[in-house]
């Protein structure tokens, strides 16, 4: 008895344990996508500045001031962070202009001005934030209450600045006909079909309606 009593009162707080191989790849793989939790890229950069608490307190403040630390050496991280930080927001408060900033930063991680800070193809984060842009940009332009994605031409407010969207109408025509009513398809589930058919790449799937010319 005294020998166990002696061995738990020398427990550490950091320990390690094997965990089976599922189990260790499902911890590795969590993001705000698959399990509605930040990431563990974001969360360490969150512990790198103290801010752990803060965000679980106040996110947009502590959204506010890792925007505002932009340029500085560990920019990449922060664009990813700011990316996963603001889709995990706009989800929490229905706030559609939250999304269109992850899709924004997303963009910025994926393509910054010089190229030589791009994430490489074995970089973990880039499949994320293809995923983070495309569900985002869906999200963020879809009629509050509603399914349908509003693609007109307009200028939409943001918590940083604004976005002007612009439309190339003739983007609309295919095939004799203009589409209409467009619907993100990143949400749907299809069932009666054994294959769906998915072609990788970035933007927004979209269905549409065909109207005649």
């Amino acid at each position: 008895m005294l020998i166990a009593f002696f061995a738990g009162g020398c427990a550490t707080p950091v320990g390690v344990k094997h965990v089976d191989q599922e189990t260790a790849y499902r911890t590795l793989d969590a993001n705000i996508l698959s399990n509605g939790e930040p990431s563990a890229y974001s969360r360490q950069l969150l512990e790198r500045h103290a801010l752990i608490e803060r965000y679980q307190n106040d996110p947009a403040e502590v959204i506010s001031e890792l925007y505002s630390g932009l340029g500085k050496p560990d920019e990449r991280d922060r664009l990813f962070a700011l990316s996963e930080l603001s889709f995990a927001f706009a989800e929490s408060k229905q706030d559609q202009s939250y999304f269109l900033l992850s899709a924004i930063f997303a963009y910025a991680f994926l393509f910054p001005e010089n190229s030589k800070d791009a994430p490489d193809a074995y970089d973990p984060r880039l499949r994320l934030a293809v995923d983070l842009y495309n569900q985002g940009l869906a999200n963020g332009l879809t009629v509050k209450d509603g399914d349908e994605v509003d693609l007109t031409q307009r200028q939409i407010p943001l918590s940083f600045g604004s976005l002007d969207l612009h439309v190339d109408q003739e983007g609309f025509r295919y095939g004799g006909y203009h589409l209409t009513k467009f619907v993100s398809l990143s949400d749907l589930k299809v069932r009666g079909l054994r294959n769906r058919y998915r072609e990788a790449g970035i933007g927004a799937p979209l269905s549409a309606r065909v109207e005649p010319i």
